[in-house]
């Protein structure tokens, strides 16, 4: 799996290169991305690429949540329609901030 990392204003960004995170990507998604977390306090995973995500997917996300350091904070960025109607549908809007623009994440 191809992810694309950067650094700004002391925020680390993650950008996974996949247009699906379901079954078949989610424990390759989890595990790479849980590789670059682990000292970060701010946290961006920008979903721009990502159109679909299952139950699977969902809890791929939630394991990069609790793998983060204790007080980090996870923000999504630019997050698609049906993405953010899942979000949405099972209340994961309550512990995913989501943002439409990376500036508006990085100055939340």
């Amino acid at each position: 799996m191809e992810l694309k990392t950067e650094w700004s204003e002391g925020t680390l960004i993650i950008t996974p290169h996949i247009d699906r995170l379901d079954a078949q990507a989610a424990v390759e998604f989890r595990k790479e991305v849980l590789q670059h977390v682990a000292d970060w306090k701010r946290v961006v995973l920008n979903m721009v690429f990502v159109s679909f995500v299952d139950s699977s997917g969902l809890a791929s996300l939630v394991s990069v949540l609790k793998g983060l350091p204790p007080g980090a904070t996870l923000r999504l960025v630019h997050v698609h329609a049906n993405v953010q109607a899942l979000l949405q549908l099972t209340r994961l809007v309550k512990v995913f901030s989501s943002y439409p623009s990376l500036r508006e994440a990085l100055e939340a």
